[in-house]
């Protein structure tokens, strides 16, 4: 009996992680596509968050969620370099101003969010792709009481790549291959 109340408990929690939850249904739909890339020697068992929002509605947070070494909810890498193992996240959205507006990363023994955060606007157009970019969460070593070294928390560098962002999102879906593709950052390819 405490197995099976065990394993209910378990179901039921891994239910409540599932982060990705948007997909917008509408003729004029276009598309995001944002990398994650988890640095050389941070711990795989994190779940690494990007958050982003409606310019004209901050109630409503969307997540970009990568948690590569999860037991119940892990997605492969889309490729490793020596930046670390990416993530290419591709998500359809109603048509309009965004902000990139948080960053979080967590899991059982630790959790880092920055205090301040800049946020970085872009624009999703009906029936283009639009590239956010791609953004590494770089760890970095502190010291403990000890003089120890030991993980002192992450960073959250961007490391764009619209080649290789792109060539994967068209793989991995690939009814936007023949969309215009539109760089955030410059506002073209």
């Amino acid at each position: 009996m405490r197995k099976f109340i065990l394993i209910v408990l378990v179901v039921i929690l891994s239910g409540c992680a599932s982060l990705e939850n948007i997909e917008y249904q509408g003729e004029d739909a276009g598309y995001l596509v944002i990398t994650s890339i988890i640095g050389q020697g941070a711990q795989r068992d994190g779940s690494y968050i990007i958050m982003f929002r409606e310019s004209a509605n901050y109630q409503a947070s969307h997540r970009l969620y990568y948690s590569p070494g999860n037991l119940f909810y892990a997605k492969p890498p889309d490729f490793t370099n020596h930046e670390g193992k990416g993530f290419v996240h591709i998500v359809k959205l109603k048509p309009g101003s965004y902000q990139l507006h948080r960053w979080y990363a967590a899991n059982n023994n630790w959790s880092v969010s920055p205090d301040e955060y800049v946020v970085t606007e872009f624009e999703v157009f009906p029936s283009k792709t639009t590239y956010g970019g791609a953004y590494i969460f770089k760890p970095f070593k502190g010291k403990n009481l000890l003089g120890m070294s030991v993980f002192g928390g992450l960073e959250f560098v961007p490391s764009p790549d619209i080649d290789r962002d792109h060539e994967i999102a068209v793989a991995k879906k690939p009814e936007i291959s023949s969309l215009e593709l539109i760089n955030a950052k410059s506002g073209s390819r």
